[in-house]
């Protein structure tokens, strides 16, 4: 079955959801992105698209086709993606378990260590989070090395779904790390990785993609100035 337009459901902040926008530009498939506000979710879109109100979701259709199929969860889908397109999976089996074991690894390195600055956690899970980050960050550094010293990307020259999935994530997060969370991070200590999400910035369709640096911060910065407001704000009686 052809498809002839996909549709994104994604949220402008949502690292995961940049992540699959970037993932859709390089894999060539037809689509069209509708942003969703997740601090006030149209009723049609926990209704019709995501029961959970989440982002992303690909439907495997135009928006306006109601008969189409809502496919939910990032890896899911960026593996629909791959597969369809024949793009971003190589067909050596040895290279798709790799890419697999780096995702893996990058959740459980990194990726679980950023929620903690956002789920108003107490300086004693943050000062864990940072250490926590910290190692992820060396341990990525050396998966990135053993894989492909020279780089620039995960598979050396190739770029794959551990690209488009990762760097995204830990680039916007490297971002707000000094401006919003006061964590410095020394990047020298990781040229490997210095050396990955610069290539990936000047990648076709980053720019599309990804939020730029100053937006990020920007951006993140009113959510958790709203964060903050709604906390102190006083409790009807």
């Amino acid at each position: 079955m052809t498809i002839s337009q996909y549709t994104l459901y994604s949220y402008s902040t949502s690292p995961l959801s940049q992540a699959i926008h970037l993932t859709l530009e390089l894999s060539k498939l037809p689509y069209r992105t509708v942003q969703i506000d997740l601090k006030d979710k149209p009723e049609w879109f926990v209704k019709e698209v995501s029961s959970e109100g989440k982002v992303p979701v690909l439907k495997l259709g135009k928006h306006e086709d109601q008969q189409a199929i809502c496919l939910p969860e990032s890896k899911a889908i960026a593996r629909y993606i791959a597969d369809v397109s024949g793009k971003l999976i190589p067909q050596d089996p040895l290279e798709r378990a790799q890419i697999e074991v780096f995702g893996l690894r990058y959740a459980e390195k990194v990726m679980k260590n950023t929620y903690v600055f956002f789920a108003g956690a107490g300086n004693e899970e943050k000062e864990k989070a940072t250490q926590g980050f910290k190692e992820g960050l060396a341990h990525i550094e050396g998966l990135l090395q053993n894989q492909s010293s020279k780089g620039p990307y995960f598979l050396g020259e190739e770029l794959s779904l551990a690209d488009t999935m990762a760097a995204p994530h830990l680039a916007i997060n490297l971002a707000i790390m000094g401006p919003i969370h006061k964590v410095e991070i020394q990047m020298d200590k990781y040229p490997r990785i210095s050396t990955w999400i610069q290539a990936m910035r000047n990648v076709p369709g980053w720019s599309t993609a990804v939020t730029d640096d100053a937006t990020t911060i920007k951006n993140i910065t009113a959510i958790m100035q709203a964060r903050r407001e709604a906390n102190q704000a006083p409790t009807k009686a």
